[in-house]
């Protein structure tokens, strides 16, 4: 049996719609072929660059593992998230940097001079620009009062909205 088509009522006037075709394919010119050939083996590089520098990084040893070090009163410090997001780290990165844990808690600060030290090395072995990587982004640092979680200031620039206290 044969397939028939869309059933349509015979006093129907509408004209029936096309169907869809396909987008017409991008010719590249020799010119536009060089650049995206050129941009394609600049980024090769770099992703060479980038897992040299990886496999180079070494992971830091404490004096206990899930603790760190205790850091000293007043130092700025960011939380690991923190330092992932402004500065671009990866894992590991964030790794071969010396840390702070707290007890009952999973969360770890890091010293804000040691972050920025290891993300101009990395971007200057990786050959991109460290000022235009972190030019945008301002992150909040925290000080380091004491070996509690509850002993960090600073984080919110902005007043609680709401506040029990």
């Amino acid at each position: 049996m044969p397939r028939i088509g869309r059933v349509r009522c015979a006093f129907d006037t509408d004209p029936i719609a096309p169907k869809r075709t396909a987008k017409p394919k991008v010719v590249l010119t020799d010119e536009e072929k060089a650049v995206k050939k050129e941009e394609t083996l600049r980024r090769a590089q770099l992703r060479k660059k980038k897992a040299e520098w990886e496999s180079a990084l070494t992971e830091w040893k404490g004096a206990k593992s899930h603790k760190g070090v205790a850091l000293p009163a007043g130092t700025k410090a960011l939380f690991k998230s923190d330092a992932k997001k402004f500065y671009g780290l990866s894992d590991k990165d964030i790794a071969a940097l010396p840390f702070q844990g707290f007890n009952g808690s999973s969360k770890q600060v890091i010293p804000l001079h040691e972050i920025e030290a290891h993300a101009k090395r990395k971007f200057e072995a990786t050959g991109i620009p460290y000022e235009a990587m972190t030019a945008y982004r301002a992150p909040h640092p925290l000080t380091v009062n004491g070996p509690h979680l509850t002993n960090l200031s600073g984080r919110p620039d902005f007043p609680r909205r709401y506040s029990r206290y």
